[in-house]
């Protein structure tokens, strides 16, 4: 088998290969791309999965991952992952599908990401054995300069939300420039994806994205088919109920802290204390230093680093599930629980409250009286709360991976 290759010369020696060799995991063979007929009949996905290498943890990262995996399932999708360095990720192995790694350069300008695929996109034009994709798939707002030279025919961009526009503590210099590229080139794009409706409302009318170009997908979640484990060492109270969120000043955790504060007696006399799952990120702690200020640290609980079979356990036990966050595109865990029969709280006026639907409570989470308000409320009317647990539970089974990548696919099919 023959491979075309091109290099460019920057100083750093940098050697391009490019070859059509793809992974038919069926056949157990690999075969020139351009040349076999049951590859040239299948739809061709690029995928820049940079973003998600080594990010556990990342919402975006496991949505694309999920939904990269559903999209394996269908025998006329080919799919092909971009990134900067070999990856330990299962996705790398599904079938119907290769790898391909861009090389970053030595020195400190050409080790960055942009300019490597700059180069690579250069180098990958003037090759002979050039590569082509129908679809080329970015799963976050991370664009490069020039991300429309990538050798797809449709170019697809997961946004999410607006929230790394408007939100002070994400809306970095970095983030403004990814979106000011991705306003100024929307004629190069084809589809631009939110994780809602309500998300893709704020993309146009905030972002400023012209609406004939989004769409929304709502994703899925796998957590009502775990079987929950005891976290270790942890004893946990019989009643308690749950906040699963990063410490992040949009994430609004402190105001939970204020609101146990404020209902110290009653949850005293109910015997209800808050688990807090999550930890700080950077040196935003205002969660932890309420508890400290408040004295609370005998009602409230602070765990990090779960499992999704401990999450599972808590979300069984708990009798809520607060999510105070005021801008989310989704809410994964807000779903997550749902699928447990965790009874969410949620802020009225962000994606959380369209997921949660009728099974959820909603509270103007930038108010505290409004917050303790529909906390008492439920705590204090086990009939709605059981009637709300049935509805969580009834409501999660719409939202499921597979659907999520039936949405996805057509989406690919109709862009334009």
């Amino acid at each position: 088998m023959a491979f075309g290759t091109t290099s460019i010369d920057s100083g750093d020696n940098v050697h391009y290969e490019f070859t059509h060799r793809h992974r038919i995991q069926e056949a157990g063979t690999f075969i020139t791309g351009r040349e076999d007929d049951r590859l040239g009949a299948m739809q061709r996905i690029a995928h820049l999965t940079a973003d998600i290498d080594g990010r556990s943890n990342s919402g975006t990262a496991r949505v694309a991952r999920e939904l990269i995996s559903e999209l394996s399932q269908y025998p006329d999708i080919f799919q092909s992952f971009v990134h900067f360095q070999k990856g330990g990720e299962e996705i790398y192995n599904l079938p119907r599908s290769n790898e391909i790694v861009i090389p970053l350069g030595s020195n400190w300008l050409s080790k960055r990401r942009s300019i490597s695929f700059l180069r690579w996109v250069l180098a990958n034009r003037f090759s002979e054995n050039r590569l082509s994709f129908d679809i080329v798939h970015w799963h976050s707002s991370r664009l490069y300069p020039f991300f429309f030279l990538f050798p797809g025919k449709k170019t697809v961009i997961t946004l999410h939300d607006v929230g790394q526009r408007i939100l002070p503590n994400v809306n970095t210099f970095a983030t403004r420039i990814h979106y000011w590229n991705a306003r100024l080139f929307q004629s190069k794009i084809h589809r631009i994806i939110a994780g809602s409706e309500t998300a893709m409302k704020d993309l146009e009318v905030i972002g400023r994205f012209r609406k004939s170009k989004l769409d929304f997908v709502y994703y899925g979640t796998n957590f009502g088919n775990l079987a929950g484990e005891p976290i270790p060492g942890v004893a946990l109270p019989n009643k308690f109920v749950v906040c699963v969120s990063r410490w992040q000043p949009h994430k609004n955790v402190a105001i939970l802290v204020q609101a146990v504060n404020e209902m110290r007696l009653f949850l005293e006399e109910e015997e209800v204390s808050l688990i807090l799952v999550g930890k700080p990120v950077g040196e935003y702690n205002l969660p932890g230093r309420l508890i400290s200020n408040y004295e609370l640290n005998s009602r409230i609980i602070v765990l990090s680093d779960l499992t999704d079979q401990n999450m599972a356990f808590l979300y069984d036990r708990a009798l809520l599930n607060i999510f105070p966050s005021i801008h989310e595109g989704f809410g994964l865990s807000v779903l997550e629980g749902m699928t447990r029969g965790c009874v969410p709280l949620v802020h009225s006026q962000t994606s959380t409250s369209e997921i949660a639907g009728n099974a959820g409570l909603t509270a103007d989470m930038n108010n505290l009286e409004s917050v303790v308000n529909e906390f008492r409320k439920v705590l204090s009317n086990p009939s709605l709360w059981e009637f709300k647990k049935e509805l969580a539970i009834k409501l999660s089974s719409y939202y499921t991976w597979p659907q999520a990548a039936t949405k996805l696919r057509n989406i690919y099919s109709q862009v334009d």
